[in-house]
């Protein structure tokens, strides 16, 4: 055990080393920034109502979300969208120059555009669309919306440009920040994948199974897109603490004693204690998106009955996060082999997963997967040869 521990201060470590510039992680920091700037512009150019900002996911060509400033309603693009759904990003994203549609291009005339359509429907009657970039590489795109028509003629543009760039410096220094901790969250997942070759599988499949639960049940729950992709990008980290788990027991083929049961399950007060020295590093303490990794790695096994482990809590003591991500645990463990286990179809561990609503898992969030059982079946499918 005392290897592993060492195994796990040299992880803990490097990934404090390679990370330790990176600032808070938050959409909310971009979210304060571009709420002041936009009243700096504001003295300047009073007729811009909204400033946001939408990702460019360019691996899988999607717009990811808008990152609008605060107090300002409804967000115009809630859930990523394929870039080749909205024109007016596309459009931006082939010229790499901003585009304006108002009076002349109205936002309602185009029916194509779910971004342009829903504008209209807030009562916006111009916007003009920038893209950012670094390093001719598309980050995503800034956005300023009015409620007045003909608000951005060429001249305001220009002066509206240099604004744009002082926006696209703060946008780029957070995702920067961002990437550089998803660099260690990445780091953490390969030295785990050296402790168990079919972890790496299993991790991407428990991304894309707690990605499809959350994105259904993040509405009724009160939940944001920001709950859901940060979801996503945490949920492989449920197991972290397992690199402090000897090979002997983590690979038992057979039963494990009492005692080894006990090392087994320890991973994750250690896990708990990885997240919290990563937190510490960067000073993110306070941050819901901390706090929704924490509660990933601390809860996922926790029941709904209250006979999980560490903290034997009961429904709703268990935060969401870590309900949905036990489903995906446990959905995952049932169909692929193990050592101590073959593998069950698909259909027959999603069939078993549904007998333990209410008692062992959060019963919405499986109600939730039964919806999406095409799509749960194709990311099995698409991650099983690896498997």
């Amino acid at each position: 055990m005392a290897s592993s521990l060492c195994n796990e201060d040299y992880w803990t470590e490097l990934a404090a080393t390679v990370t330790r510039q990176a600032g808070s992680l938050h959409v909310d920091s971009v979210r304060t920034k571009l709420a002041d700037l936009r009243e700096r512009i504001r003295v300047r150019h009073p007729f811009v109502d909204r400033i946001s900002f939408a990702l460019f996911e360019p691996g899988e060509g999607t717009v990811k979300g808008v990152l609008a400033s605060r107090g300002d309603g409804v967000v115009p693009v809630a859930t990523a969208r394929p870039l080749s759904e909205l024109p007016l990003f596309e459009r931006v994203a082939r010229s790499r120059r901003p585009v304006v549609a108002d009076a002349s291009v109205p936002l309602a005339a185009d029916a194509d555009d779910p971004h342009l359509a829903s504008l209209a429907a807030e009562g916006f009657l111009a916007s003009l669309c920038i893209p950012i970039e670094q390093d001719s590489r598309l980050l995503g795109f800034l956005l300023l919306d009015s409620r007045s028509a003909d608000a951005f003629p060429g001249g305001v543009v220009d002066d509206l440009m240099l604004l744009a760039h002082l926006l696209g410096i703060i946008v780029r220094q957070e995702l920067s920040s961002v990437e550089m901790l998803v660099g260690s969250l990445r780091l953490a997942r390969q030295f785990a994948h050296l402790r168990d070759i079919e972890t790496g599988s299993h991790l991407d499949r428990i991304s894309s199974y707690a990605h499809v639960i959350a994105r259904e049940v993040a509405t009724k729950a009160g939940r944001g897109e920001d709950f859901v992709e940060l979801l996503r990008l945490f949920a492989p980290l449920h197991d972290i603490g397992k690199v402090g788990v000897p090979d002997g027991i983590l690979h038992k083929p057979g039963s494990l004693t009492p005692e080894e049961r006990a090392i087994m399950n320890s991973h994750v007060p250690l896990g708990v204690q990885m997240a919290d020295r990563l937190v510490r590093d960067f000073d993110l303490q306070g941050l819901e998106s901390v706090a929704l990794m924490r509660n990933v790695i601390a809860h996922h096994h926790e029941l709904m009955d209250g006979t999980g482990y560490p903290g034997h809590l009961t429904g709703t003591q268990i935060p969401l996060e870590s309900r949905i991500v036990a489903i995906a645990d446990v959905l995952d463990a049932l169909s692929c082999k193990r050592c101590y286990k073959p593998a069950w179809t698909i259909g027959r561990a999603i069939q078993e997963v549904g007998n333990m609503a209410g008692n062992k898992l959060d019963p919405d969030c499986i109600e939730a997967l039964f919806r999406c059982r095409d799509e749960i079946e194709h990311i099995h499918q698409a991650f099983h040869e690896a498997a």
